[in-house]
């Protein structure tokens, strides 16, 4: 009974060790996946906001040139907005 009572033990240790293993071994293959998940993720965030920064450029470009645009067709009144913000800008600050 006692020879029978420490093969048990001795298969518990090591059906327990071999969970252990294999706990360890699923704990290991979570961390690298979730490391791949998050470095997809961040190179996905990467590039989205690289398109965004580059659409965000184009449209402020084009904006600058009809803005241009609009001040070559229309010089002097581009001028008198220029100088009627200049002033009403001047009386405020003169205020505070």
């Amino acid at each position: 009974m006692a020879n029978s009572t420490s093969d048990d033990i001795a298969a518990l240790r090591e059906d327990l060790n071999s969970l252990r293993a294999d706990l360890a071994s699923l704990v290991s293959n979570l961390k690298s996946d979730a490391t791949r998940g998050m470095s997809r993720g961040a190179n996905q965030f990467d590039e989205n906001m690289q398109a965004l920064y580059r659409s965000a450029l184009n449209s402020g470009e084009e904006h600058a040139r009809q803005i241009g645009r609009k001040i070559e067709d229309h010089p002097l009144l581009a001028i008198m907005l220029v100088l009627g913000a200049g002033y009403l800008g001047g009386r405020m600050l003169s205020r505070s």
